[in-house]
């Protein structure tokens, strides 16, 4: 089979991925762990796509791995993790683990050995930006129609809004994750549509991201912010004219895409579901909250002190 057909099944099984939670509409089989469904997917495409990968090149008599600096600290901590099993407690929650990380080594080696084009490789993240996009529209209909039974139980949520991912925090992290690369692909547009979609998918990604509620996200975006600056700081020190900002095109419509993004927030961000101020919001944020947690991370030093290499 073709090398094109591997590309697109790896990029349809990374974009379906996200949307593969419980559901009360799904029979009842289906209707349990969000993580293990999206694990079992993963690993069932992994599997596949290595097989299909194997296949094409023994099919071609021609078996090569394209080289990569990073295959020695990936399959590094895949070893020590295949070690760590002579002392685990429990050998399920070992298996599951070892399944996941198993199959992100695969996949990193599958899409460096086939992925051998650039406008591939951005097809994944203009995927994953997509993805994103949908995944926020589908928690803001969750956070703006409270009442509606179709928006609030189409997928479980413990955590409202949960999107597809139950928890209001593990739908977080996906979203800060892939905002980074709505960002990029704006910066490094040149067509005016592209653009305005990217700007557009920026802009209900951090509006899901104001009414997600975690605060583990505010400080992630700020994070990413920070570095963001310290980069194109230290890009244009370094690089003066040809750095990434002197050599972007179309700056006076990027400028006037990000301005609007800004503005469009603060407009949303007033519009609110719940009754309280934002002061009353604010304050209800303390750090009280965690207390609770930090006898078990003391806990946790002590037991790196005692079991430093073998871990626990």
């Amino acid at each position: 089979m073709p090398q094109s057909f591997l590309i697109k099944f790896i990029i349809i099984c990374i974009g379906i991925m996200p949307f593969l939670a419980p559901s009360v509409w799904f029979i009842e089989w289906f209707s349990t762990s969000p993580d293990l469904i999206k694990t079992a997917w993963g690993v069932s495409c992994v599997a596949i796509g290595l097989v299909w990968w194997i296949y094409n090149q023994v099919k071609s008599k021609e078996f090569k791995i394209v080289k990569s600096d990073l295959y020695f600290p990936i399959f590094g901590f895949l070893l020590w993790c295949f070690i760590t099993l002579l002392w685990i407690e429990d050998g399920y929650l070992a298996a599951i683990m070892l399944a996941q990380f198993s199959s992100f080594a695969i996949i990193f080696v599958l899409i460096v050995n086939t992925f051998k084009r650039f406008d591939w490789a951005v097809t994944i993240l203009k995927t994953l930006v997509l993805s994103m996009t949908i995944v926020s529209i589908i928690g803001l209909l969750q956070y703006y129609f409270p009442d509606n039974p179709y928006v609030q139980h189409t997928f479980l949520q413990t955590a409202k809004p949960g999107a597809t991912f139950v928890n209001r925090n593990m739908a977080s992290h996906f979203i800060v994750m892939t905002l980074p690369l709505s960002f990029a692909l704006l910066l490094a547009s040149n067509v005016r549509l592209k653009i305005v979609s990217y700007s557009l998918t920026t802009f209900i990604g951090f509006w899901f991201l104001i009414y997600i509620g975690a605060r583990q996200a505010y400080v992630a975006v700020a994070t990413e912010l920070l570095i963001l600056g310290i980069f194109i700081a230290l890009d244009r020190y370094k690089n003066h004219h040809q750095s990434l900002l002197s050599n972007l095109t179309n700056k006076s419509m990027k400028k006037i895409a990000l301005i609007g993004v800004v503005i469009s927030l603060v407009v949303v961000s007033n519009i609110s579901v719940d009754s309280s101020s934002k002061i009353d919001r604010l304050q209800s944020i303390n750090v009280d909250e965690g207390y609770t947690r930090f006898p078990a991370w003391v806990n946790t030093l002590e037991m790196i002190k005692d079991n430093p290499i073998a871990g626990v």
